[in-house]
């Protein structure tokens, strides 16, 4: 039987998103964390600065990046809650 808990944190310029995923197959087992980004690009939530950004990085690497991402202190605080509170021993 899988335990598996997901939370989603959004970036501050409201373009890319953070999921983090905690499972355990076996409650004896040591947790397993997958993160994964997502791009939610729209031409209402990014800012020309983010926009021109990521139209260069298109240009010279012919994909968009996602090499960084801008928690809010209150989703940082979330975030580490969260980990805390799915990562303690069994």
């Amino acid at each position: 039987m899988t335990n598996r808990v997901e939370a989603d944190f959004e970036c501050r310029c409201h373009g890319d998103l953070l999921r983090v995923s905690i499972w355990r197959d076996h409650p004896e087992d040591p947790p397993e964390i997958y993160l994964s980004a997502w791009q939610c690009r729209s031409a209402r939530s990014s800012s020309w600065r983010q926009r021109l950004r990521h139209i260069w990085r298109i240009l010279r690497c012919g994909q968009p990046y996602l090499d960084d991402m801008i928690l809010s202190h209150k989703d940082a605080l979330r975030l580490a809650r969260f980990l805390d509170d799915h990562l303690r021993e069994p």
